[in-house]
């Protein structure tokens, strides 16, 4: 983590804890924060889904859209246009050093505008669906349409994955909503709610996926788990 070629050296700065970046703003670390807790803190719980099949930063983009315009009752043609304060790594991706887009490629299907329109659209986007339309599949008009008229503005201290998204309504008022960063991490019984709509695109049955997911929630007190749990992927 610390050596000529770790961690720190590698994606932080250097390895005296002179940081290149810093989401908080510290421009200094203390190396020894890497062993603070070890074997006594876990964090596996706080990992987050990415239950969109897109860019992990775009996950946020639909749903903290999709619920401003529930809470306010927003719909389509309500909308002037949108602006989405985010994180500047965001808009450069996959990195500042080689970005395939950036903040000036226009909007595109599979941009974050696009995923931000499909959110204030829809009020989601389909779990079953890649990152753009798949043989037999369109858009909507809809989205299409808003997303060109939304805006991206990068910042530097800003959490990942926590966009604050401005809707800008056509009787001249806006409504605004904050991402936090942490609104993908789910303990098991919300992971397993947002889950269920794939279940019409799987080989198993709807209850077979439904006994699968009971199966993992008490995985705990099933005997030899391994042959339970491959048996309930297979079709009956």
């Amino acid at each position: 983590m610390e050596g000529e070629a770790g961690f720190y050296h590698s994606y932080a700065g250097n390895n005296h804890g002179e940081l290149s970046y810093s989401f908080t703003g510290d421009n200094h670390t203390d190396v020894a924060k890497i062993i603070r807790g070890l074997g006594h803190e876990w964090i596996f719980l706080e990992t987050l889904y990415r239950i969109y099949s897109t860019a992990g930063y775009n996950i946020a983009h639909i749903d903290v859209t999709a619920k401003l315009c529930e809470e306010h009752d927003i719909g389509f043609q309500d909308i002037d246009r949108i602006e989405a304060l985010v994180n500047w790594f965001e808009t450069e991706y996959p990195s500042p050093a080689f970005p395939s887009r950036g903040i000036d490629n226009p909007p595109q299907v599979g941009s974050t505008q696009y995923f931000t329109a499909y959110g204030a659209v829809t009020r989601g986007y389909p779990l079953l669906r890649a990152d753009r339309p798949g043989p037999g599949e369109s858009d909507p008009p809809e989205v299409l349409d808003l997303m060109q008229r939304v805006t991206l503005i990068p910042t530097v201290r800003r959490t990942l994955f926590g966009p604050r998204i401005t809707v800008f309504t056509k009787d001249g008022r806006s409504f605004s909503k904050e991402g936090t960063g942490r609104e993908f991490i789910w303990d098991f019984e919300e992971e397993a709610r947002r889950i269920r709509p794939v279940a019409s695109g799987l080989a198993i049955s709807e209850s077979q996926f439904a006994e699968l997911i009971d199966t993992c929630r008490h995985l705990d007190t099933v005997d030899r788990a391994a042959n339970k749990l491959i048996g309930l992927t297979i079709p009956a």
